[in-house]
């Protein structure tokens, strides 16, 4: 028995012939529930569907607290990524023109070189 996002229980197959077997022997409706695990409507829920596999559909997608701001975000999200390719450009810059100066360059924050393509200078 697996459980679905909503807390709805998702049947097997192998269950659901169970289920209609241990009718057949005789059980009731409680007994079933008991021995599988399952709630009594669910198991005459199944009872009554017959021996065809339940069908879960695809779920429509629910709204989000964020989707009125979506757009927004984006922009945001792509302004500051700008600025950031920006302050490497910039940080880069400075390291080499320290090195071809011939004063120390400061270490990356990272600990590696700067490498950094000189073809994204941002406009």
């Amino acid at each position: 028995m697996r459980f679905s996002n909503e807390g709805r229980i998702l049947i097997r197959n192998g269950e659901l012939f169970v289920i209609h077997e241990l009718r057949q022997e005789g059980l009731s409706i409680s007994a079933i529930a008991r021995r599988t695990g399952l709630d009594r409507k669910t198991v005459r829920k199944y009872l009554k569907r017959g021996l065809t596999a339940p069908s879960y559909g695809p779920r429509s997608p629910r709204a989000q607290l964020l989707d009125p701001y979506r757009a927004y975000l984006r922009q945001r999200v792509e302004a500051h990524r700008a600025a950031i390719q920006a302050l490497r450009w910039a940080r880069c810059t400075y390291r080499e023109i320290s090195r071809t100066a011939g004063a120390p360059a400061p270490p990356a924050p990272d600990g590696n070189t700067c490498v950094w393509p000189l073809m994204i200078i941002p406009g």
